[in-house]
């Protein structure tokens, strides 16, 4: 497969590159063309036309060629196909911004590709910056019609001057279309491979209202205000603004939000129109409503050394040391996060593909992630490997050695000096600076109100005493207690209520009780362990000693039943209940990992269960140590010998809770 890569400044600096590049032996028939912002002209694609090369390409915030980043330029490559290898079209949607028009005009792209080739791979280019088509249900047609044919590419991207950046048609520029080329894998062999790595920052937010790629609120708050808020923007216009146009915003847009998805795929989306008439923030790509999604930011060391290791993996892995060319789809966003930075990851990538690399700075990117299926992404790097189907596959490493180690990334980078630059530069770093430092001051205080909220939910699971050990670090919690009292109860006709009741009634009868019991605890220092079903469990003398837990524990029984008394005559209900109490040493502790559970063991325990099991409705029935240790025995009487499981014949007392 014969191509050729070249760099130009100007349309007559291109003309004449092309032509110094023509040749008897070189004849290309295909052009992939990303032209500057500042350059873009449908002369462009009539210098091609006249040379008989057709133009896949589009405009282009900064253009990518070989190993660095480019501005105000145009970047080809130049490629010698057979006719029978590709096919080109460019498609209009019918209604821009349409969700329905967009699936649509997927399922259009689909049925041609699927004419041209049975083994064909789709390159797409879109015009209007996310806006105008949108992506992700552009795919969504194409795969209800083509769900296993790869599709590559990315969105047309400008920084400054179009607000819809345009894509080259057949004759003209388009705003509201899509660019397909259509290669035959029996001829032309493509692969992809795009890489993130991209760190989650701050607490989990939640989008509570949107509609498609627009987003009304966040965790309740108008999306405009809530960006205001957390990224201390301070244009404030009533018009439309652009992160390709607005510097605030383009800034806040470096700091796209992580979507999970139900299927269990990730993907970025960034920001980019903001709407104050509506106060809604439109992304590029869905964001459903409900969602759970997180900031993030790259970790320039982590992030590049993501991008070598995954593509390193990728080339061994397809056995594509032979690459024939590279197109790159860099995300825009990205390119500003690395700043100088992008063009030592450039490198890297030459060095690992050791073949011409053209490509562009775009406003979102059509790839497939390591394990997952073609998607559209708003932070990726997304490489697209050509070469000729059948082309020897070698395992040696490719001639221009092997790609640098991350350390030698970060080499310092060669600055633009001019002192119109430095003073662009010296903006942009204090607006990046001023909004990083206000994100991360609120996403601060959003991380303490969690921790608070984590330790609220703790305090409500565990005693105060064992939830402090646990936050300060302790992992194993297991304590011997001496001498506790152990209370059990256990709700009587429960069984034959639920039979009558509805499960919502049935739950509000259990939920006032037991509420009721719970503050009952509170008030008489008593630790509530858990509730089983209609039954109760509680603890005095844990997990702070009590010389008077015996005390504690009965004057608690006695109140748990006048709560059941007004429990049922506010719900009409008839329910009765066992209490058994016992005395003794127990061993208690924290068991689980994810689910915290505060719990008891050992042989008092047991008895307490037993003599509640064994009682009569409507009494307590304690055992002999917990009635020696009761400073009021008052309304006790000796009950027994009772034959209790496990314990044989023994003694216990009894007293009911009305005397």
């Amino acid at each position: 497969m014969k191509n050729s890569a070249l760099s130009a400044t100007s349309i007559a600096e291109l003309e004449s590159e092309l032509d110094a590049q023509l040749s008897a032996e070189f004849k290309p028939n295909l052009a992939i063309v990303f032209a500057s912002e500042h350059l873009i002209d449908w002369q462009i694609q009539r210098i091609f036309a006249e040379r008989g090369i057709e133009v896949f390409g589009a405009c282009s915030a900064e253009e990518i060629s070989l190993d660095r980043v480019h501005q105000k330029s145009i970047a080809c490559l130049l490629l010698e196909l057979p006719a029978t290898a590709m096919r080109l079209k460019t498609f209009e949607i019918s209604e821009p911004g349409s969700a329905t028009a967009a699936h649509d005009l997927g399922k259009t792209l689909a049925g041609f590709a699927t004419q041209q080739y049975k083994n064909a791979v789709v390159l797409l280019l879109v015009a209007g910056g996310g806006i105008a088509i949108r992506v992700e249900q552009v795919l969504s047609g194409f795969f209800s019609i083509a769900p296993d044919m790869p599709v590559y590419g990315g969105l047309a991207s400008s920084f400054a001057l179009y607000e819809r950046p345009p894509v080259f048609g057949e004759s003209d520029l388009r705003e509201t279309a899509v660019r397909a080329l259509v290669l035959n894998r029996d001829i032309v062999d493509v692969h992809g491979i795009a890489v993130s790595g991209w760190r989650e920052l701050g607490t989990t937010k939640k989008i509570t209202r949107s509609e498609g790629n627009r987003v009304f609120e966040i965790e309740g708050m108008p999306a405009t205000d809530f960006y205001r808020k957390y990224f201390d923007l301070r244009t404030v216009s009533s018009q439309s603004a652009t992160n390709n146009i607005d510097p605030d915003l383009l800034a806040a847009s470096e700091y796209p939000i992580l979507l999970r998805r139900n299927n269990g795929s990730e993907v970025m989306r960034a920001a980019v129109l903001f709407d104050p008439e509506t106060k809604s923030v439109t992304y590029g790509g869905d964001i459903p409503q409900g969602s759970l999604v997180r900031f993030c930011s790259p970790n320039l060391a982590e992030t590049i050394s993501k991008t070598k290791g995954e593509m390193e993996e990728f080339r061994t892995a397809q056995n594509l040391s032979d690459a024939g060319a590279v197109l790159l789809f860099n995300c825009a966003i990205r390119s500003r996060a690395f700043g100088p930075y992008l063009d030592n990851e450039l490198a890297m990538v030459q060095r690992i593909w050791n073949a011409p690399v053209i490509g562009f700075n775009s406003w979102g990117e059509i790839g497939n992630t390591r394990g997952m299926r073609c998607d559209f992404h708003n932070t990726v790097i997304s490489a697209v490997v050509l070469r000729k189907t059948g082309q020897g596959h070698s395992h040696t490493a490719a001639s221009g050695g092997p790609a640098p180690m991350t350390e030698e990334l970060f080499e310092a980078p060669v600055f633009d000096s001019t002192p119109e630059a430095l003073r662009q530069e010296v903006t942009q770093l204090r607006r990046e600076k001023r909004i990083l430092t206000h994100f991360l001051h609120l996403t601060s205080r959003d991380l303490e109100q969690e921790k608070q909220r984590s330790e609220d939910l703790l305090l409500n699971i565990l005693p105060q005493k064992i939830a402090g050990r646990l936050m300060a670090g302790e992992t194993v919690i297991a304590d011997h207690a001496p001498e506790t009292s152990i209370l059990f109860a256990d709700l009587v006709g429960f069984t034959s209520l639920s039979a009558k009741l509805s499960a919502a009634d049935l739950v509000a009868i259990l939920n006032d009780l037991f509420s009721q019991f719970d503050e009952l605890a509170v008030r008489y220092g008593v630790e509530k362990i858990k509730t089983i079903g209609d039954a109760y469990m509680a603890v005095a003398g844990l997990p702070e000693a009590a010389a008077d837990h015996a005390d504690r524990i009965v004057a608690l029984a006695r109140a748990m039943f006048a709560a059941l008394d007004a429990v049922n005559v506010k719900h009409h209900s008839s329910l009765a209940m066992r209490i058994g109490i016992n005395s003794g040493p127990v061993v208690a502790g924290v068991i689980g990992k994810r689910k915290f559970s505060y719990d008891l063991w050992g042989d008092s325990v047991n008895l307490a269960q037993r003599l509640e099991s064994n009682g009569e409705p409507g009494a307590i029935q304690v055992s002999e140590s917990t009635h020696r240790a009761l400073s009021n025995r008052t309304g006790f009487v000796r009950r027994g010998p009772l034959q209790i499981k496990g314990y044989g014949e023994i003694y216990a007392w009894y007293a009911p809770a009305k005397t």
